[in-house]
């Protein structure tokens, strides 16, 4: 079988503080998808500073 190349589906990688501002840009079109990445101990991970990924909106 093939693999799915899920990467090209992110659009964006964003800390939680920014949940809000993501679905308003996946309202608008703007991205495809956005990851929020959360740490282990339950903080932002680091570099999460909306780091939009090649291939933006589609």
């Amino acid at each position: 079988m093939g693999r799915l190349d899920l990467d090209g589906f992110v659009t964006e990688r964003i800390g939680l503080e920014d949940v809000d501002e993501a679905f308003a840009r996946m309202r608008t079109g703007t991205v495809l998808r956005s990851v929020v990445e959360i740490a282990r101990d339950g903080t932002a991970a680091a570099g999460t500073e909306r780091s939009e990924t090649a291939g933006a909106a589609r």
